[in-house]
């Protein structure tokens, strides 16, 4: 299925299985959200990484964060219906983000 022809290192989905690659996954996620198993998964969080913070944002945006290897990985979860603007601040540093309307969002920081 992928470009070089291995299951691991790299390569890339041929377009061909795009499709049945999509319907794969969102087979597997609607399963296990079915049996309360889900709430978000993401390929930046890496095995080992430690929560360091967990904040609501706002009364509307909940926010988790994890580091490994001198990355952040921020999960923000916004259940409202409306597009809400998100500030990441990291010492001096801040990012301006925007959260759509119930949504789940990843972001990625090196420090």
């Amino acid at each position: 299925m992928k470009t070089n022809g291995e299951r691991n290192n790299g390569g890339k989905l041929k377009p061909e299985y795009r499709k049945r690659w999509a319907e794969y996954i969102c087979r597997y996620i609607e399963e296990y959200r079915s049996r309360g198993y889900l709430w978000h998964f993401t390929h930046f969080l890496k095995v080992g990484a430690q929560r360091i913070g967990v904040t609501r944002y706002t009364d509307k945006i909940e926010v988790t964060a994890f580091e490994k290897d001198g990355r952040i990985t921020v999960v923000l979860l916004n259940r409202t219906e409306e597009e809400i603007p998100v500030y990441l601040r990291l010492g001096e540093y801040c990012a301006e983000l925007t959260s759509k309307a119930k949504s789940i969002m990843t972001a990625e920081i090196e420090k």
